[in-house]
């Protein structure tokens, strides 16, 4: 189908809470993308049990590839899933809807369902980029409400960082209920709309701004005589540790200060960094990213 794929309904576990919410996903792709594979993609494959304690509850997302129908048995069986190959479906049998699509195919996704008395009241939490809110609850019924995430890829990890947005008919229980999933996997915010180009230039984008200094870091290293695997390691630690001291309330300047001794090898290298524009370069990425992704949900909108 032009707006389908394989689509999942999270069966609920026997050491679930009563109040625990049946997630499901509402998964398309286009007609060229479609062959023989398949996806629905939510975040935290093989972290059931974890993500269920951190979100209390209240339900985890799951990363899920599916190849064809001969996987569905696997998937059943190792994620306590049901999967199908028709929306309707899923959104006859969940509480809360995810829709994972690319953003071309939302419309058309959302219109095979729109009509279900099933739709009614339900909860629809979008994770297609650029797509707004006033775009999804057009597509779905009056009285059904939207809620509109921002993730990013370090979710698989569980390390995300997500925002939300409400829309016009969404409660503070959805929005709760909707940071609860997000925080099996991570962080998450809550922010106004306007805001969510910013978000996807910054934390959308932001992982493949870390990678590129990871890997730089590295080949400073191995530049400088470091065996690559160590340099990589070491590398990746170091930004690892440095998020996590700013995670613990400290200012980066004050801890960037912490490690600059007066005339010493950190000043020297923190020169040649400003002399070549690297904090300009970094800021002029997250404001070109944030263009960029206005560029497009005005196409898409």
């Amino acid at each position: 189908m032009s707006a389908r794929g394989a689509a999942f309904s999270r069966s609920k576990l026997a050491s679930e809470p009563p109040e625990s919410k049946v997630v499901t996903a509402v998964h398309g792709q286009s007609p060229l993308e479609r062959s023989h594979q398949c996806s629905a993609r939510l975040f935290g494959r093989n972290k059931i049990s974890d993500g269920k304690r951190n979100a209390d509850g209240g339900g985890v997302l799951f990363h899920v590839w599916v190849l064809g129908e001969s996987d569905v048995s696997s998937i059943e069986s190792g994620l306590g899933a049901a999967a199908f190959f028709e929306n309707k479906p899923v959104v006859e049998r969940s509480e809360v809807v995810i829709v994972s699509v690319k953003p071309d195919v939302v419309g058309k996704a959302l219109s095979e369902v729109k009509g279900l008395a099933a739709c009614s009241k339900k909860l629809f939490i979008s994770v297609a980029m650029g797509v707004n809110i006033a775009t999804i609850e057009k597509n779905l019924p009056l009285d059904a409400r939207v809620i509109r995430v921002m993730p990013n890829t370090p979710a698989l990890v569980r390390q995300g960082a997500a925002v939300l947005s409400r829309g016009s008919r969404a409660t503070s229980e959805d929005a709760e209920l909707t940071a609860r999933l997000f925080r099996a996997v991570g962080s998450c915010d809550e922010v106004p709309e306007y805001q969510m180009d910013a978000v996807t230039a910054l934390s959308g984008s932001g992982p493949a701004y870390v990678y590129m200094m990871i890997e730089s870091l590295a080949d400073g290293g191995i530049r400088c005589g470091l065996p690559r695997d160590l340099a990589l390691k070491l590398a990746a630690q170091t930004a690892l540790g440095s998020a996590a001291m700013i995670r613990e309330g400290s200012h980066p300047a004050q801890l960037r200060d912490n490690v600059t001794s007066p005339a010493g090898s950190t000043a020297e290298g923190t020169y040649h960094l400003e002399q070549n524009g690297f904090r300009a370069a970094v800021i002029g990425a997250v404001s070109a990213a944030t263009e960029r992704c206005k560029i497009v949900s005005k196409e898409i909108n």
